[in-house]
Protein backbone atom coordinates (compact mmCIF):
# COMPACT_ATOMS: atom_id res chain seq x y z
CA UNK A 1 0.00 0.00 0.00
CA UNK A 2 0.87 3.52 -0.66
CA UNK A 3 2.14 5.20 2.50
CA UNK A 4 1.58 8.33 0.94
CA UNK A 5 -1.60 8.15 -0.24
CA UNK A 6 -3.94 10.62 2.05
CA UNK A 7 -7.36 10.29 2.90
CA UNK A 8 -9.46 13.19 3.59
CA UNK A 9 -10.95 13.80 7.11
CA UNK A 10 -14.40 13.28 6.39
CA UNK A 11 -13.73 9.60 5.31
CA UNK A 12 -11.61 8.86 7.96
CA UNK A 13 -14.46 9.96 10.57
CA UNK A 14 -16.78 8.36 8.43
CA UNK A 15 -14.57 5.09 8.81
CA UNK A 16 -14.51 5.58 12.88
CA UNK A 17 -18.41 6.04 12.77
CA UNK A 18 -19.39 2.82 11.31
CA UNK A 19 -18.01 0.24 13.70
CA UNK A 20 -19.70 2.13 16.74
CA UNK A 21 -22.89 2.42 14.33
CA UNK A 22 -22.31 -1.46 14.20
CA UNK A 23 -21.69 -1.87 17.26
CA UNK A 24 -23.86 0.50 19.37
CA UNK A 25 -26.07 -1.70 20.99
CA UNK A 26 -23.32 -4.32 22.65
CA UNK A 27 -21.86 -0.74 23.76
CA UNK A 28 -25.49 0.21 25.23
CA UNK A 29 -25.25 -3.23 26.85
CA UNK A 30 -22.49 -2.43 28.39
CA UNK A 31 -23.04 0.75 30.04
CA UNK A 32 -24.34 0.19 33.28
CA UNK A 33 -23.48 3.63 34.68
CA UNK A 34 -26.10 6.48 35.93
CA UNK A 35 -26.03 7.32 32.15
CA UNK A 36 -28.09 3.74 31.31
CA UNK A 37 -27.59 2.05 28.43
CA UNK A 38 -27.37 4.49 25.86
CA UNK A 39 -22.74 4.68 25.37
CA UNK A 40 -23.11 3.49 21.82
CA UNK A 41 -25.06 5.91 20.43
CA UNK A 42 -23.52 8.69 22.35
CA UNK A 43 -20.76 7.36 20.85
CA UNK A 44 -21.80 6.60 17.25
CA UNK A 45 -23.53 10.31 16.90
CA UNK A 46 -20.73 12.80 17.45
CA UNK A 47 -18.31 10.98 15.02
CA UNK A 48 -21.22 11.17 12.56
CA UNK A 49 -21.58 14.84 13.19
CA UNK A 50 -18.12 15.22 13.23
CA UNK A 51 -17.73 13.37 9.47
CA UNK A 52 -20.73 15.17 8.28
CA UNK A 53 -19.23 18.85 9.33
CA UNK A 54 -15.59 17.98 7.94
CA UNK A 55 -17.30 16.85 4.46
CA UNK A 56 -19.58 20.29 4.15
CA UNK A 57 -16.73 22.34 5.97
CA UNK A 58 -15.75 24.08 2.24
CA UNK A 59 -12.40 23.69 2.53
CA UNK A 60 -9.78 21.09 1.34
CA UNK A 61 -6.87 21.83 4.24
CA UNK A 62 -7.24 18.74 6.92
CA UNK A 63 -6.27 20.92 9.74
CA UNK A 64 -9.32 22.96 8.81
CA UNK A 65 -11.27 19.80 8.28
CA UNK A 66 -10.40 18.27 11.82
CA UNK A 67 -11.08 22.06 13.83
CA UNK A 68 -14.57 22.24 12.27
CA UNK A 69 -15.22 18.63 12.97
CA UNK A 70 -13.94 19.29 16.62
CA UNK A 71 -16.51 21.40 17.07
CA UNK A 72 -19.04 20.03 15.64
CA UNK A 73 -18.45 17.10 17.98
CA UNK A 74 -18.59 19.41 20.97
CA UNK A 75 -21.90 20.78 19.80
CA UNK A 76 -23.47 17.48 19.10
CA UNK A 77 -22.38 15.26 21.54
CA UNK A 78 -23.20 13.92 25.23
CA UNK A 79 -21.09 12.34 28.05
CA UNK A 80 -17.41 13.43 28.72
CA UNK A 81 -15.93 11.57 26.09
CA UNK A 82 -17.12 12.91 23.24
CA UNK A 83 -15.83 15.57 24.81
CA UNK A 84 -12.47 13.84 25.37
CA UNK A 85 -12.42 13.11 21.20
CA UNK A 86 -13.51 16.46 20.40
CA UNK A 87 -10.14 17.83 22.30
CA UNK A 88 -7.91 14.94 20.01
CA UNK A 89 -9.54 16.27 17.29
CA UNK A 90 -8.55 19.59 17.75
CA UNK A 91 -4.99 18.99 18.75
CA UNK A 92 -4.92 17.01 15.93
CA UNK A 93 -5.78 20.22 13.65
CA UNK A 94 -2.13 21.62 14.15
CA UNK A 95 -0.32 19.29 12.99
CA UNK A 96 -2.31 18.66 9.47
CA UNK A 97 -2.61 22.35 8.64
CA UNK A 98 -1.81 22.91 5.11
CA UNK A 99 -1.91 19.42 4.06
CA UNK A 100 -5.18 17.54 2.06
CA UNK A 101 -5.63 14.55 4.53
CA UNK A 102 -4.17 11.79 6.32
CA UNK A 103 -1.98 9.25 4.92
CA UNK A 104 -0.62 5.81 6.79
CA UNK A 105 3.22 7.50 6.81
CA UNK A 106 1.63 10.10 9.35
CA UNK A 107 -0.80 8.00 10.97
CA UNK A 108 1.52 7.78 14.06
CA UNK A 109 1.73 11.69 14.75
CA UNK A 110 -2.06 11.66 14.02
CA UNK A 111 -2.85 9.04 17.20
CA UNK A 112 -0.01 10.52 19.13
CA UNK A 113 -1.96 13.83 18.76
CA UNK A 114 -5.54 12.75 19.36
CA UNK A 115 -4.95 10.66 22.25
CA UNK A 116 -2.85 13.68 23.74
CA UNK A 117 -5.79 15.69 23.54
CA UNK A 118 -7.90 13.08 25.02
CA UNK A 119 -6.19 12.90 27.76
CA UNK A 120 -6.06 16.57 28.33
CA UNK A 121 -8.76 17.41 31.57
CA UNK A 122 -8.99 13.78 31.60
CA UNK A 123 -9.31 12.65 35.25
CA UNK A 124 -8.66 8.82 33.70
CA UNK A 125 -5.22 7.46 34.41
CA UNK A 126 -3.62 4.13 33.22
CA UNK A 127 -5.07 1.30 35.13
CA UNK A 128 -8.14 2.80 36.51
CA UNK A 129 -10.25 0.77 33.57
CA UNK A 130 -11.45 3.60 31.64
CA UNK A 131 -11.18 3.88 27.48
CA UNK A 132 -7.17 5.38 28.44
CA UNK A 133 -6.38 1.98 28.74
CA UNK A 134 -7.46 1.27 25.17
CA UNK A 135 -5.86 4.34 23.33
CA UNK A 136 -2.23 4.39 25.22
CA UNK A 137 -1.68 0.66 25.09
CA UNK A 138 -2.33 1.54 21.19
CA UNK A 139 -0.15 4.71 20.95
CA UNK A 140 2.76 3.05 22.23
CA UNK A 141 2.50 -0.15 20.77
CA UNK A 142 3.13 1.70 17.17
CA UNK A 143 6.00 3.86 18.18
CA UNK A 144 7.49 0.69 19.15
CA UNK A 145 7.08 -1.02 16.50
CA UNK A 146 8.07 1.41 14.06
CA UNK A 147 11.04 2.16 15.97
CA UNK A 148 11.78 -1.14 15.51
CA UNK A 149 11.41 -1.41 11.91
CA UNK A 150 8.28 -2.58 11.60
CA UNK A 151 6.11 -1.03 8.28
CA UNK A 152 3.30 0.94 9.21
CA UNK A 153 1.02 -1.59 8.01
CA UNK A 154 1.46 -3.87 10.46
CA UNK A 155 2.74 -1.49 13.23
CA UNK A 156 -1.08 -0.40 13.21
CA UNK A 157 -2.19 -3.97 13.31
CA UNK A 158 0.22 -4.45 16.69
CA UNK A 159 -1.44 -1.08 18.02
CA UNK A 160 -5.19 -2.67 17.50
CA UNK A 161 -4.02 -5.84 19.22
CA UNK A 162 -2.90 -3.87 22.09
CA UNK A 163 -5.64 -2.18 22.35
CA UNK A 164 -8.01 -5.09 22.55
CA UNK A 165 -5.47 -6.37 25.34
CA UNK A 166 -5.82 -3.11 27.14
CA UNK A 167 -9.57 -3.23 26.42
CA UNK A 168 -10.28 -7.03 27.78
CA UNK A 169 -7.84 -5.44 31.20
CA UNK A 170 -10.39 -3.16 31.93
CA UNK A 171 -12.80 -6.56 33.00
CA UNK A 172 -10.24 -6.48 36.26
CA UNK A 173 -11.13 -3.03 37.41
CA UNK A 174 -14.60 -2.98 36.57
CA UNK A 175 -15.50 -5.77 38.59
CA UNK A 176 -16.16 -8.87 35.68
CA UNK A 177 -17.34 -6.90 32.65
CA UNK A 178 -15.48 -4.74 30.04
CA UNK A 179 -15.21 -0.40 30.79
CA UNK A 180 -17.64 0.93 27.49
CA UNK A 181 -15.02 3.62 27.45
CA UNK A 182 -12.35 1.06 26.42
CA UNK A 183 -14.52 -0.55 24.24
CA UNK A 184 -15.96 1.95 22.37
CA UNK A 185 -12.28 3.54 22.09
CA UNK A 186 -11.35 0.35 20.87
CA UNK A 187 -13.51 0.59 18.08
CA UNK A 188 -12.64 4.19 17.19
CA UNK A 189 -9.02 2.74 16.79
CA UNK A 190 -10.15 0.26 14.50
CA UNK A 191 -12.19 2.72 12.24
CA UNK A 192 -9.17 4.60 11.96
CA UNK A 193 -6.92 1.65 10.77
CA UNK A 194 -9.71 0.44 8.69
CA UNK A 195 -9.69 4.08 6.65
CA UNK A 196 -6.04 2.98 5.51
CA UNK A 197 -5.99 -1.04 5.37
CA UNK A 198 -9.37 -2.22 3.93
CA UNK A 199 -8.85 -5.01 4.75
CA UNK A 200 -9.72 -4.38 8.06
CA UNK A 201 -12.45 -2.42 7.44
CA UNK A 202 -13.92 -5.11 5.14
CA UNK A 203 -13.81 -7.78 7.96
CA UNK A 204 -14.92 -5.65 10.09
CA UNK A 205 -18.08 -4.65 8.56
CA UNK A 206 -18.47 -8.33 7.06
CA UNK A 207 -18.52 -9.80 10.07
CA UNK A 208 -20.83 -6.87 11.68
CA UNK A 209 -23.89 -7.69 8.75
CA UNK A 210 -22.95 -11.69 9.24
CA UNK A 211 -23.29 -11.23 13.07
CA UNK A 212 -20.22 -13.36 13.46
CA UNK A 213 -18.49 -12.02 16.35
CA UNK A 214 -20.15 -12.23 19.64
CA UNK A 215 -23.20 -9.94 18.99
CA UNK A 216 -22.93 -9.10 23.39
CA UNK A 217 -18.95 -8.05 22.61
CA UNK A 218 -18.78 -4.49 23.18
CA UNK A 219 -15.55 -4.51 20.97
CA UNK A 220 -17.68 -5.92 18.24
CA UNK A 221 -15.05 -8.33 15.36
CA UNK A 222 -12.48 -6.82 17.25
CA UNK A 223 -13.07 -8.82 20.07
CA UNK A 224 -11.97 -11.65 18.05
CA UNK A 225 -8.06 -10.13 17.49
CA UNK A 226 -6.05 -12.93 18.61
CA UNK A 227 -2.18 -13.32 18.36
CA UNK A 228 -0.40 -11.00 15.75
CA UNK A 229 0.82 -13.79 13.04
CA UNK A 230 -2.77 -15.21 12.93
CA UNK A 231 -4.69 -12.16 14.16
CA UNK A 232 -7.63 -14.78 15.52
CA UNK A 233 -10.93 -15.60 13.66
CA UNK A 234 -10.95 -11.71 12.38
CA UNK A 235 -9.94 -12.17 9.13
CA UNK A 236 -7.78 -14.90 8.35
CA UNK A 237 -4.14 -14.04 7.66
CA UNK A 238 -2.11 -10.68 8.28
CA UNK A 239 -1.86 -10.75 4.26
CA UNK A 240 -5.91 -10.74 4.48
CA UNK A 241 -6.27 -7.91 6.42
CA UNK A 242 -3.33 -5.63 4.32
CA UNK A 243 -5.96 -6.35 1.38
CA UNK A 244 -9.37 -7.19 0.79
CA UNK A 245 -12.69 -5.37 0.68
CA UNK A 246 -13.70 -1.84 1.07
CA UNK A 247 -15.74 -0.62 4.06
CA UNK A 248 -19.18 -1.12 3.51
CA UNK A 249 -21.79 1.79 3.91
CA UNK A 250 -22.72 2.57 7.94
CA UNK A 251 -26.79 2.65 9.14
CA UNK A 252 -28.34 5.43 10.77
CA UNK A 253 -28.16 5.46 14.29
CA UNK A 254 -31.51 5.99 16.77
CA UNK A 255 -31.02 10.02 18.74
CA UNK A 256 -29.54 9.45 22.16
CA UNK A 257 -31.76 9.55 25.19
CA UNK A 258 -30.04 10.17 28.43
CA UNK A 259 -27.24 12.54 29.45
CA UNK A 260 -24.04 10.92 30.35
CA UNK A 261 -23.46 10.99 34.10
CA UNK A 262 -20.08 8.70 34.22
CA UNK A 263 -16.76 9.93 35.86
CA UNK A 264 -14.80 8.86 32.58
CA UNK A 265 -17.46 8.21 29.60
Amino acid sequence: MDQNRQVDVGTLLSGVASPLMQNRQALNHADTGPGGGTHGERMAQPFQAAAQAAQTSGTSDAGEQFAVAAQAMRHQGLGKAANYYANGLEQAAPQFQGQSGVSLGSLLPLLQSFVGGVQQNNPAQPGQGTMIDALLPAVQAFSSAQQQGVNPQQAALQALTSAVAGARGTINQTGGSIDPGAASATNVLGGIVGSFLPGVAGALTQRGAAGAQNPADPLGALGSLGNLGGLGGLAGDLGGLLGGSAPGTQAQPNPPTAQDQDRFV
